[in-house]
């Protein structure tokens, strides 16, 4: 057994988090900036390489170059659901910036995480994203050079994905105006 965790007493011996603790805590300063709540648990965020953020930014910037008015572009920004408040390298939502004083957006146009050391969490968010009735969620791996794209969203699962490597261009069904080259992204 590597971790406490590991054992199955253990883990149903847990403290699950609402998402209204999770904010109280918040705002009390009782949590770190580097965490995120996932299915009510917290979970530490890793570091980010120069990889991730490069990754990161080259899709920022495309996104910003072709996003029609009416939406906006949220970087490592939450997203509130009944459980869960995941923080997406990117996300794109409807409206304004200035509808989100208040509150998290609940749903995205499509969610980008960039998986440098991160593919198993980044590949189960894709229930908490389903949930959240996410359109269209991308999932890009840099070392592997490709990106998996799961849209169609239902009850905790996308019913499509699709893996994209090679020379392929990726057209996002979402938002149909910003495409990804994969050799440009990946040079």
């Amino acid at each position: 057994m590597e971790s406490i965790l590991d054992a199955p007493s253990v883990r149903r011996a847990t403290y699950r988090l609402s998402v209204a603790n999770y904010h109280q805590l918040n705002e009390i300063g009782l949590l770190r900036h580097d965490v995120e709540l996932l299915d009510g648990y917290l979970i530490k965020k890793m570091s980010k390489s120069p990889l991730h953020t490069f990754v990161c930014q080259w899709l920022v910037e495309a996104l910003r170059r072709c996003i029609p008015a009416g939406f906006v572009v949220r970087q490592e920004q939450p997203l509130t659901t009944d459980s869960s408040e995941p923080e997406p390298d990117l996300s794109v939502v409807r409206g304004s910036a200035d509808d989100y004083r208040e509150q998290h957006p609940r749903t995205a146009e499509l969610v980008i995480e960039v998986a440098v050391n991160t593919e198993e969490i980044d590949l189960g968010k894709a229930a908490l994203y389903a949930e959240a009735a996410v359109t269209e969620y991308w999932l890009v791996e840099p070392r592997t050079r490709r990106i998996t794209v799961f849209r169609s969203p239902g009850d905790r699962r996308y019913a499509q994905s699709s893996v994209y490597e090679g020379a392929k261009t990726l057209a996002c069904a979402a938002l149909p105006a910003f495409e990804v080259h994969l050799p440009s992204l990946f040079a």
